[in-house]
C-alpha cells in the first residue's frame, strides 16, 4: 500500500485508482504546444480533473535532429533549469529523464548543471512539509497541490483567464518563466498582500506585475502564512 506509481493516460474513474499523474513525453521546448508551458497546463488541468498529484520530466523528453542539425530540438541548459524552477514548486515528484538523445542534450549531471539542479531539488525538499499538508487536504477534499488561479479566487474574472501561473496551496504564487532568454515576466497578482521572495517588492493586488526572474531566482510571491517557506527558498537559491 506504500507503493507509488504514475500514469499518463486516464479515464473517468482513474483519479480514484492511480497515485500520481505524469504529463508524458514533452518536447524539449518552451512552447505551449508540447513543451514546458504545456506541462504546466497539463498539471493544472489534471488538478481540476481529480488528479491531485501530478508531475512532468524536468527538461522534457522528446528530442530530435534532422538534416545534419539543420532542424534540431535539443534540451538547453536554460530550458532544463527553467523547467526545474517550475517543478520544484508545482510537482509532487521531482525527477528528470535523459531523453531521446541524451548525449546531445543537457543533463542534471553536466558540470554546469549539477549545482543549480541540486539547489532546485533542495527547494523541492524544503517545501515537503507544506506539500505534506496539501496531500492530506487532497486526500480529504480532492484539492490539488498546484492550483489553477480560479480555484482559490473563483470570483475574480481575471483569475479564470490565467493558465501560465499557479498557486501552491493558498499562500505561494508561482509564475514560471516559459520563454527563452527572459529575465522577467508579467504576473497577475490576485487579491491579498503578496511579497516577492527575492526582491521584497509588494505589488498591488488585482494588478499585472512585472516580476523579476533571472535564471536561478524564479518569480515566486508569498503571503504571510508562507514566510517560513519563502525564507527557505531565499536561503537555498541565494
Amino acid at each position: 500500500e506504500n507503493a507509488v506509481f504514475f500514469t499518463r493516460a486516464a479515464g473517468g474513474r482513474s483519479p480514484g485508482e492511480t497515485t500520481l499523474m505524469w504529463m508524458g513525453d514533452q518536447m524539449t521546448t518552451f512552447d505551449h504546444f508540447d513543451g514546458l508551458r504545456s506541462a504546466l497546463i497539463g498539471v493544472l488541468s489534471a488538478g481540476v480533473s481529480g488528479f491531485s498529484l501530478a508531475h512532468s520530466d524536468v527538461g522534457g523528453y522528446t528530442m530530435f535532429q534532422r538534416f545534419g542539425g539543420l532542424i534540431a530540438y535539443l534540451r538547453s541548459p536554460e530550458l532544463f533549469l527553467r523547467w526545474g524552477e517550475m517543478n520544484a514548486f508545482s510537482d509532487a515528484m521531482f525527477r528528470t529523464h535523459e531523453g531521446v538523445l541524451p548525449d546531445e542534450s543537457s543533463q542534471a549531471f553536466d558540470e554546469d548543471l549539477r549545482h543549480p539542479f541540486a539547489k532546485l531539488a533542495k527547494v523541492h525538499r524544503a517545501l515537503f512539509p507544506l506539500k505534506r499538508e496539501l496531500m492530506i487536504q487532497a486526500e480529504q477534499t480532492g484539492a490539488p497541490l498546484a492550483r489553477a488561479m480560479f480555484l482559490e479566487f473563483p470570483d475574480d474574472p481575471k483569475a479564470w483567464a490565467v493558465n501560465d501561473q499557479f498557486l501552491l496551496g493558498d499562500s505561494l504564487l508561482v509564475c514560471p518563466v516559459t520563454e527563452a532568454d527572459a529575465v522577467s515576466r508579467s504576473c497577475y497578482i490576485p487579491d491579498g498582500e503578496w511579497t516577492h521572495v527575492f526582491t521584497g517588492e509588494r505589488p498591488k493586488s488585482q494588478s499585472v506585475f512585472t516580476c523579476a526572474a533571472p535564471l536561478g531566482k524564479p518569480c515566486v510571491l508569498y503571503r504571510a502564512a508562507a514566510e517560513p517557506y519563502a525564507a527557505a527558498v531565499r536561503e537555498i537559491l541565494a
